[in-house]
This record gives C-alpha cells, structure tokens and sequence, in this order.
C-alpha cells in the first residue's frame, strides 16, 4: 500500500499529464480555451487546497484562500473577455482587476513565506522567485498596450 507521499506524487504527476494534454488539444481556439483553462485551473486549485489542508494554520488557509480568490476572478474574466471580444481602450476594466488579483497574490505569498518553517532556504527561495515574478506582473500591466 502506498504511502500518503507517493500517493500525493502519483496524483501531481496525473494532474500535471491532464494539464498539458487538455491545454494542448484546447489551445486551437480562443474562447473554447479560455473556458478550458478556466476550469482546469480552478480544478486543480480545488485539488491542491484539499489535499494539503489537514493540519494548517489560519495563516495558511487566508493565504490560499486570498490565492484561489485571485485565480478566479483573473480567469473567469478572461474567460468572459474572450467570449466577448477584447476591449479596445487602454486600460480596460479587465487590466485592473488583473492588477488586483497580482496585489492579491502578492499579500497572499508574503503572508506564506512569512510563516515558513526556519531552516527551509529551498523553499523560501521558490516562494520569493514566486513573489518576484508576480510583482513583475504589474509594470507588465501598464507597459502592454
């Protein structure tokens, strides 16, 4: 009987494959793939929160929560932008509520790496190269036209 790590291996490895094939076979079509991507994202947030759960603080779960919030209001607009037609003034409304959700996940990162374990420099380094690529996000916002 696998253990709970191995397990957890087999499934990212499953959901990851899944990724790559769907995103793959729905990348011939904007809105079709907007809605596919919308919802694998969102599955496999759903995913990851329920499987690491168990035996976190309240930090960690107002940190995922304010993730998950940022992942859904980014790609169920996207997705609506792409069935109804991108806006032609810059900077549409669709560009600030990206710039929301990238504050979001700023304060949603800083919050996890903040209550890391000492000791842990591997991954304090992942989350601050997470945290540095989505603070890029907001120059690339007002510098995209």
């Amino acid at each position: 009987m696998p253990t709970r790590f191995v397990r957890q291996a087999l499934l990212s490895v499953v959901v990851i494959a899944v990724l790559a094939i769907v995103l793959r076979v729905a990348a011939a079509a904007g809105p079709p793939a907007a809605t596919v991507t919308t919802i694998v994202a969102l599955g496999a947030c759903a995913t990851g929160l329920r499987m690491h759960r168990q035996d976190r603080g309240r930090t960690w779960r107002i940190s995922w929560a304010l993730l998950a919030v940022a992942l859904a209001l980014l790609t169920v607009s996207t997705t609506g932008a792409a069935f109804g037609g991108l806006p032609t003034v810059y900077p549409a409304s669709i560009d600030w509520l990206g710039v929301v959700c990238a504050l979001l996940a700023i304060v949603a990162l800083g919050a996890l790496l903040s209550s890391r374990a000492p000791g842990r420099a591997v991954d304090a380094a992942l989350e601050g190269a997470l945290i540095a690529s989505a603070c890029t996000y907001l120059p690339w916002a007002w510098a995209v036209t």
